[in-house]
Order: structure tokens, then C-alpha cells, then sequence
């Protein structure tokens, strides 16, 4: 009887040997791949930081530096925008508009908006197709549009667009081309600033 019962025993200890084996492996492969799946995020998390500008001076130097400000709005379920000349001062981008069109219809409705600054871009060249790459700043910011009504905030909102593009004011506007141009007053509710590439960091 002994005989029979060593060998039934031997099986039993060595499926349970088995058995917490197979536990230990699949808590230790669970335990790698949540190290694994931490250490990416934490890598992806450092990449985004390298890329991030959090100095406010670049910040305003670029807003204040850029040419084109590309304005996006929501049509219905559609996607809508467009590339303006814009004036920045103090939080508020300014833009002028013909007072009929698309762009105006869009934004009677719905004034809220998303807009885009870029520097010019420079593309880095290497002996290697996958070593290329970019030199560039830009930002991505949230906004609400006001129609300015005023004639005298008009002029001013001209004049800031003016000495944006190098014309400082105060500048001679005469009723007749104020009255034909609509002023758009975006007020800047947040925005992000990234750049790629090796700066300089104290330059544009």
C-alpha cells in the first residue's frame, strides 16, 4: 500500500509545485509589464517636458514676433480655418475682416476658437533619413472671439495690428475704412508653447 501511495503524493506536491510556480511567473510578468508600461510613460512624460516652453518671455516674444495667426472654428459638425495677419497686446489678439463671409457667419454663432503661432521652421538635415529633423516654436491657445463695435476701439485694434506688422500709431484711419472692416478681439484663455529641436535658451 505504501508503494502506491509515494508516487500519488510525488504528483500531488509536484502539481501544487507546478501550480505556485505558474502564480509566481504570472505575478512577476504582471509586476514587469506594469514597470515596463510606468517607465514608458515616464519617458513619454520627459519628452513632452523637454519640448514644453514655460518662459513667459519667449512666450510673448514669439506672440509678439509671428506673422500669421491660423484661426480654427466649429461650423455645424465641420472643421473651419484660416490663416490671418494678427496684433497681439497684452493677452488679446486682434485680427480685421471684411464684414461678410463665412469666417463672420461661423463666429456670430459660435465664438469660440482655437489658434495656432509658429515660428518659421528649419529643417535639420543628417547623413541619416531617421536623424532628420525640425527647429521650430510654436503655440496652441484657446480663445473667445468679441466683435468690437466701438469706433475709437476699432482704431485701436488697427493700431495694435499696425505696429505688429512695423507701423507704430498712433495711425490716420478715416470713418469710411473703419466702418467697412470688422475688428475681431480674441481674448486668450489658455495656451501651450512647445518647441522642437536644440534652442538657445534665452532667443526666439
Amino acid at each position: 500500500m505504501a508503494e502506491t501511495e509515494i508516487p500519488d503524493t510525488a504528483e500531488v506536491w509536484l502539481a501544487l509545485g507546478s501550480g505556485l510556480s505558474w502564480c509566481v511567473v504570472n505575478r512577476v510578468l504582471h509586476g514587469l509589464r506594469n514597470w515596463f508600461r510606468m517607465v514608458a510613460n515616464w519617458i513619454v512624460a520627459m519628452r513632452r517636458r523637454e519640448k514644453e516652453v514655460s518662459d513667459q518671455g519667449i512666450i510673448g516674444e514669439l506672440l509678439s514676433s509671428a506673422q500669421v495667426c491660423r484661426l480654427a472654428m466649429v461650423d455645424g459638425a465641420e472643421p473651419y480655418v484660416v490663416p490671418l495677419n494678427y496684433g497681439y497686446e497684452d493677452g488679446v489678439i486682434y485680427v480685421h475682416s471684411a464684414r461678410a463671409g463665412r469666417k463672420i457667419e461661423i463666429l456670430r454663432k459660435n465664438p469660440r476658437v482655437c489658434f495656432e503661432i509658429e515660428t518659421p521652421s528649419e529643417v535639420i538635415r543628417r547623413e541619416v533619413a531617421c536623424d532628420w529633423s525640425t527647429k521650430a516654436r510654436s503655440i496652441v491657445g484657446y480663445g473667445h472671439v468679441e466683435f468690437v463695435e466701438d469706433p475709437a476701439d476699432k482704431r485701436h485694434g488697427l493700431d495694435v495690428i499696425m505696429a505688429h506688422h512695423g507701423q507704430k500709431g498712433p495711425n490716420h484711419f478715416d470713418d469710411r475704412r473703419v466702418n467697412a472692416v470688422e475688428i475681431l478681439r480674441i481674448r486668450i484663455e489658455s495656451m501651450a508653447c512647445k518647441q522642437l529641436g536644440v534652442w538657445d535658451l534665452t532667443s526666439l
